[in-house]
């Protein structure tokens, strides 16, 4: 799950840098992804610190199973590695990251 840890400043760059750090595109005029296929949730905090600026917490969520298994560093599906999916019933805890610049 991703968002904020604070109110957030309705920005409508954020889901095209999101997207461009994601897939590495450069076509969009907000892109700062230079090309990387970054995590979800690096490319999550780095599109909310670009959107936002320090004002703002960006925070993500997600469970962990069984020897601390988890999906903090996935790729979105197609353009990297991917952790499997943590059913409700394998669920030990959950992870918390949230930052600001």
């Amino acid at each position: 799950m991703l968002g904020f840890d604070t109110v957030s400043d309705n920005q409508t760059i954020l889901g095209g840098i999101f997207a461009d750090n994601m897939f590495g595109g450069s076509s969009s005029p907000y892109s700062h992804s230079l090309g990387a296929h970054l995590t979800v949730v690096q490319a999550w905090a780095l599109a909310a610190i670009i959107s936002n600026g320090d004002a703002n917490v960006w925070a993500a969520m997600g469970p962990y199973g069984a020897e601390g298994i988890s999906d903090v560093n996935d790729r979105f599906w197609g353009f990297g590695p991917t952790g499997p999916d943590i059913g409700t019933g394998f669920t030990k805890g959950y992870w918390r990251l949230s930052g600001r610049t």
